[in-house]
């Protein structure tokens, strides 16, 4: 459940219902632009500093690696196009992130613990294009968290992006000790 504040108060709205609004605002097409829709797989692991438990907390959250300081964030599979560029489905692609933990509507109401809460940041996006070329976006990174649900969304300028819906802990079980590495699977929607 997500909390959505009424007033002076919070009410209950379902996280399912929050998706189904995400996803038809990505369905329908700019008003008096091109109609770009693409899709990609993605995966990633995910790297959280101080890590999350069972208490409240907020700190950082990024897919780069601190050993290596590479990203870990990969795209494939990609069809459709963006910015009038052609995706190549055979080709891959990579995604990086930066975002902040605790903070956003879902943890100003209830905090961010292993159970659930929200995060913001920044993304990147290098997509794979026809003949061997790569298209750069940047943008918004948001998520909501209510377990067993993660809805992860953005705009890459007048793009709309939903993505991956999948987490689980790589590091770290929550109870006896904090998540601290985590894997993030699903598909990536792109659309105006």
């Amino acid at each position: 459940m997500v909390l959505e504040r009424a007033g002076n108060r919070f009410r209950p709205v379902s996280l399912l219902l929050a998706s189904a609004a995400l996803g038809s605002a990505m369905i329908a097409p700019a008003a008096g632009g091109p109609a770009d829709r693409a899709a990609c797989r993605g995966s990633t692991l995910v790297f959280i500093l101080p890590g999350v438990s069972l208490t409240s907390t907020s700190g950082s959250s990024t897919s780069v690696d601190p050993a290596t300081h590479q990203t870990t964030g990969l795209l494939t599979g990609c069809v459709g196009s963006l910015r009038g560029e052609r995706l190549d489905p055979r080709g891959s692609g990579a995604f990086t992130f930066r975002a902040r933990y605790g903070v956003g509507p879902l943890s100003d109401a209830i905090g961010y613990t292993c159970l659930g809460g929200s995060g913001r940041g920044r993304v990147s996006f290098t997509f794979p294009v026809e003949g061997g070329e790569t298209l750069s976006l940047q943008g918004s990174l948001n998520w909501v968290r209510a377990v067993p649900l993660l809805v992860t969304y953005g705009r890459l300028g007048p793009t709309r992006w939903v993505g991956p819906d999948v987490f689980r802990p790589v590091k770290g079980d929550c109870v006896t000790e904090p998540i601290t590495v985590g894997s993030m699977t699903g598909l990536f929607t792109f659309g105006e």
